[in-house]
């Protein structure tokens, strides 16, 4: 839903934020936003009910991060390792996107082992997802990045 609104009304989007989401094979093909949006996802590698990989009704997220990606112009991608906070074996990896226009960003939390799940404490999955996604959507207003 977050992708489709960022499509369809982004003039009043500043930014959107999903957690194991994507966007169907038809808001991706018609995808028309106005203005640089920043994008943050957090997915989980082992989700079967919106795959990774995409399926007939998901876009793969690769694709879709790549369209955010291209759409907003970004010249430098960081890969930072996630450490794993509770030693179960599963960490993660951010895909940090930036320089991009507006000095928006796009970025992914491709997270190891997760299925299709919200990250709620350090127990469980090493971050907490409303935290990851507040801190991100702070730095930004409509014009992209906020400068304090």
């Amino acid at each position: 839903m977050s992708y489709h609104l960022a499509c369809n009304i982004g003039y009043r989007i500043a930014g959107v934020a999903s957690v194991g989401g994507s966007m169907t094979p038809n808001t991706y093909s018609n995808c028309n936003p106005n203005q640089p949006t920043s994008i943050f996802h957090i997915h989980g590698d082992d989700d079967t009910v919106v795959p990774y990989d995409g399926n007939w009704r998901s876009t793969s997220v690769p694709e879709m991060m790549t369209y955010w990606k291209d759409y907003n112009n970004c010249q430098v991608q960081n890969i930072i390792s996630l450490p794993d906070v509770n030693n179960d074996g599963d960490a993660g990896s951010i895909y940090q996107d930036s320089q991009c226009l507006n000095d928006v960003y796009v970025e992914l939390f491709l997270m190891e082992g997760m299925g299709h799940d919200w990250p709620t404490d350090f127990n469980e999955y090493d971050i907490i997802a409303a935290d990851e996604i507040w801190n991100f959507l702070k730095q930004f207003d409509i014009n992209g990045k906020i400068n304090f």
